[in-house]
């Protein structure tokens, strides 16, 4: 995987950027207020489909502006492929190359990402919904049928918890079973997950404990 290019037009402070980048580590490094972190959420938006910084697209947009457009260049086994991503302030439309996507789960993994950032000491001291979140993002990155049965199991949760305000049991029981299978299927490659994380995390927790 190398990502070779990325374009952005009118992205936060970004009016008009091209950033290319070189095969293996890449340093960005500039003054406070240029737009290094606005560079990192752009890459991050579109690998992932969410910035780590707002829920709400329309924050993106630059001053004045009525859209943004974020365009990845990158080569995945051998071939070249561009990936884009525009919002206009009320729809988002997902491309790669010359065919049109609905929905981010179809783009999901092309373009993997890691992101650390400061505020990741939720991981271990915030709440398990911030752990949860941060394995949904990785590792739907890589199994599409993890992506499924999450958009499932969201769906049936809430379906479910409407049921119970207005005391409509009839069907709860269709809703829990889907959410039994697919919760199953979610915690299953969650443990896989932290199992392989743990052999990289192991040294340094013990490190940590040792203080």
């Amino acid at each position: 995987m190398w990502l070779k290019r990325l374009v952005l037009s009118n992205f936060r402070n970004h009016k008009s950027l091209s950033v290319e980048f070189c095969p293996g580590v890449n340093l960005i490094q500039g003054k406070n207020g240029l737009g290094k972190t606005n560079l990192l959420e752009a890459l991050h938006l579109i690998s992932t489909g969410r910035s780590f910084r707002t829920a709400h697209l329309c924050d993106m947009i630059y001053h004045g502006a009525s859209a943004f457009h974020i365009s990845a260049e990158f080569e995945r086994d051998g071939i070249e492929q561009n990936l884009t991503m525009s919002f206009d302030g009320s729809s988002r439309k997902l491309k790669i190359n010359a065919t049109q996507y609905a929905n981010f789960s179809n783009v999901l993994g092309l373009l993997p990402s890691v992101l650390y950032a400061p505020y990741d000491h939720a991981l271990i001291a915030g709440a398990p919904a911030d752990r949860r979140r941060f394995l949904n993002i990785h590792i739907a990155q890589t199994d599409p049928v993890y992506v499924h049965h999450l958009m499932r199991y969201s769906k049936a949760l809430k379906q479910r918890n409407a049921l119970l305000k207005t005391k409509q049991d009839a069907s709860i029981e269709v809703w829990e079973a889907q959410m039994a299978l697919s919760g199953a299927y979610l915690i299953n490659r969650r443990q896989k997950a932290i199992r392989m994380l743990e052999p990289h995390l192991k040294p340094y927790i013990e490190r940590l404990s040792d203080d």
